[in-house]
């Protein structure tokens, strides 16, 4: 057996965290929230381009405006920017 020892897994993790809680979104991403309150699908539109996440914010925009809402506050805020 080798001498290597592993940290425990919140050591190993406590960096990611620290840098998840840190980060703060950008003045474009301020913007497209606030675009998501008017047009859901436009916002996810610009944040993903047209991929199925934009299909699926219009199908829940029509099923209702507060999912798409939702939905589209929920991309914004997880993914990273594509267009």
């Amino acid at each position: 057996m080798s001498g290597y020892s592993r940290p425990p897994l919140l050591a190993r993790n406590s960096k990611n965290i620290l840098q998840m809680a840190t980060t703060v979104s950008p003045t474009s991403d301020v913007i497209l929230y606030f675009v998501a309150l008017v047009l859901p699908p436009v916002a996810v539109f610009f944040k993903r381009g047209c991929t199925a996440d934009f299909w699926i914010n219009i199908c829940l925009t029509i099923l209702g405006w507060i999912p798409g809402v939702l939905h589209a506050w929920w991309i914004i805020s997880r993914s990273e920017r594509v267009m």
